[in-house]
Parts: C-alpha cells; structure tokens; sequence
C-alpha cells in the first residue's frame, strides 16, 4: 500500500540522490583538476598550514600565561592576585586566538 508519506519520502530521496550525483561530480571534476596542476593547491595549503601554526603558537602563548613567576629573595615566589580570574582570562584569549583564525578562512 503506498500512501502520501510514502510517495513523499519517495520525491525526497529522489532529490537526495540528485544532488549526491552533483556533488560528487564536481568532486571528481576537483580531483581532476588537482592531478592536472598540484602546485596551486599546495600552495595554498602550505599557506594555510602556516597561518594555522601562528595561531596555535599565539593560543599556547596565551594560554602560557607567566610560565615563571620571578622568585623575591625575601618573600619567595609573588603569585598573581587572583589565580582563577588570571586562568579564565588566559584560556579565553587562547580560544578567541582559535577562533579567529578558523573563522578567517
């Protein structure tokens, strides 16, 4: 028995199925296009690569925070005022490091 639902689910997977063939078309059509000249594409990727390293290097940087706390002879190591507030910022500014740099591809 086909009923309404059935011819529904019907028409959509048709159109599923239309636009995986396109897709995948093109995919072929990129990989083609890879094969025929690389360097363009690893170029890019090169320069991509790169700018994602500067990111990661900038979020572990503020991430790091004073790795060393300079030692006073008299009174030991000076902890910054507030631990938590002086983590929570660090981390922030690392995943806003992070963030930025993927949103700007």
């Amino acid at each position: 028995m086909t009923g309404p639902i059935d011819a529904a689910e019907r028409f959509r997977f048709a159109g599923l199925r239309a636009k995986f063939a396109r897709l995948s078309g093109l995919a072929e059509e990129h990989r083609k296009a890879v094969e025929r000249d690389p360097l363009p594409y690893l170029v890019d990727m090169a320069n991509e690569n790169a700018r994602l390293k500067l990111a990661i290097e900038e979020a572990i940087h503020a991430l790091q925070g004073m790795a060393v706390i300079a030692p006073r002879p008299e009174h030991g190591p000076i902890p910054p005022p507030d631990i938590r507030t002086d983590l929570f910022n660090r981390i922030r500014a690392g995943e806003e490091i992070l963030k930025s740099a993927l949103a700007s591809k």
